[in-house]
């Protein structure tokens, strides 16, 4: 365990140290903003238990540093908050420590030649699924890890006058957890991974007006300490072809191979696609493309319709291989701050095959803001435990009453079929919030949130309310 903390604080280390002192050299403006933040949260079932379940009063503390650098040659963020919780009514643990961090560096060492990109990220993971969940960080579960993601490229970049532009980029990924007793008690076969990427691209510049090409090439290699490791290379030559100012015509061909044991990564070989992309007008962009790839025809798709400035509908559509951690790259970094637990399936090494359809509306008018979203996976793993068809529906409402004073609300529903199961798992929540800036320094809200789950036999996690006061301080 020792080694493990010290091998993180070298990882995050290497991610913030560099961040601090190329601010120094090349940020115009550094900004560090402290603030401390204290919640207190009633709920009526700490333990997520359905049998006997146990109310307690929470104390919630968060002290927050963020580190703003921003410049002709760099940009920088850092957000690091660990928070602390206290439960009085808890006959064991009473308190527990659950770090947050979002960090990310780019830079520009050698003008339009040579750039960084680096980021780190430490977030809250529910290990299974299928077991106790909650829609709030207060609930005390061992069905809960901390995941760490560090990242690091160096990428180089070469004009060719107006004929192409080169692009060639290195990155590092490690993922990691040192939640070992937790990780263990849940079976779970995620450990630490390591992932190696390299890939160059040539693409068509001015003097193709018409015509666009794109020759790429790509290799990695995953080293997972718990599964044999996973490789994938391959090469693509990508076409396109404006018909006409709204309609283009796309198609790409190369070949894809991946070397594993996975039935799912021995698919490789020849792969092929065609499509279009059609832009009617400013506000409307439809693309579609199907083909061959993994032994099995694909498809892939992205449309967005914006029927006003404010108001725009989007939907896309993707067909993976993956491994959790690549998965897990893109999206535990979305927002590490929401204060709920991340509902990504798994916390696992296996390789799966995700087939994504994704819709999406967001709208503002006026004071008041609005989100609707939709989601279907169909995902295929390399254990038959894991496979899952999963649908989800959320929504958001904000609106902003005074220059002081604003409220939220907002629900959340997921169902899973589980291959390895009989049953549909459902599992909704829905919370309203008030707001409140009591100075520039001072903010306060008050909130209250409801989950639950239906099951059959459910003795995984029970129905959970929670209400809480908040108020934070920028020091």
């Amino acid at each position: 365990m020792k080694k493990e903390k010290i091998f993180t604080g070298c990882l995050l280390s290497s991610v913030v140290l560099p961040v601090v002192f190329t601010g120094m050299a090349y940020a115009g403006d550094i900004r560090i903003i402290p603030s401390l933040a204290v919640r207190e949260i009633y709920t009526d079932n700490v333990d997520l238990d359905t049998v006997d379940s146990q109310s307690d009063f929470v104390t919630q503390v968060t002290p927050t540093i963020n580190i703003i650098a921003n410049g002709n040659r760099l940009n920088a963020n850092i957000n690091y908050a660990p928070n602390y919780f206290y439960y009085p009514g808890n006959d064991d643990d009473k308190d527990e420590i659950r770090h947050r961090l979002s960090a990310g560096i780019s830079s520009e060492l050698v003008k339009d030649t040579f750039f960084i990109t680096g980021g780190a990220s430490v977030t809250q993971q529910f290990l299974d699924r299928r077991r106790a969940i909650a829609s709030s960080d207060v609930s005390i579960t061992q069905n809960r890890a901390t995941v760490q993601n560090y990242s690091f490229s160096p990428q180089f970049l070469h004009r060719f006058a107006s004929f192409a532009n080169f692009r060639t980029s290195y990155q590092i990924n490690h993922f990691r957890s040192d939640d070992t007793d937790r990780l263990t008690g849940a079976g779970t076969n995620f450990r630490n991974s390591t992932r190696h990427a390299f890939s160059s691209t040539l693409t068509s510049s001015s003097d193709f007006s018409r015509i666009g090409w794109a020759l790429a090439g790509n290799y990695s290699t995953e080293d997972r300490s718990s599964q044999s490791n996973f490789e994938q290379y391959g090469a693509r030559l990508t076409l396109s072809y404006r018909i006409s100012r709204m309609l283009t015509a796309l198609g790409s061909v190369g070949f894809d191979e991946r070397s594993n044991v996975s039935f799912l990564s021995e698919s490789g070989g020849f792969v092929w696609d065609i499509g279009f992309r059609l832009v009617p007008g400013p506000r409307t962009s439809v693309s579609f493309r199907y083909g061959r790839r993994f032994s099995d025809n694909t498809y892939s798709a992205d449309a967005l319709y914006r029927i006003s400035p404010n108001n725009t509908i989007t939907l896309s559509y993707s067909d993976r291989i993956q491994t959790f951690q690549t998965f897990a790259f893109e999206e535990l970094n979305t927002n590490p701050f929401t204060g709920v637990t991340s509902f990504v399936p798994f916390l696992d090494d296996s390789i799966t095959r995700r087939k994504r359809l994704l819709l999406g509306w967001q709208a503002t008018r006026g004071r008041t803001s609005y989100t609707l979203r939709a989601s279907y996976e169909d995902v295929v793993s390399e254990f038959l435990t894991n496979d899952e068809e999963r649908w989800r529906f959320s929504g958001t409402i904000s609106r902003r009453l005074s220059p002081k004073l604003s409220v939220s609300g907002s629900f959340a529903f997921d169902q899973s079929e589980f291959d390895s199961a009989t049953f549909r798992d459902r599992f909704w929540s829905a919370s309203a919030s008030a707001s409140y800036t009591i100075s520039e320094s001072l903010n306060s809200s008050i909130e209250y949130s409801h989950s639950d789950r239906d099951i059959p036999n459910n003795i995984l996690s029970g129905p959970a309310n929670y209400v809480s006061i908040y108020i934070r301080a920028s020091l």
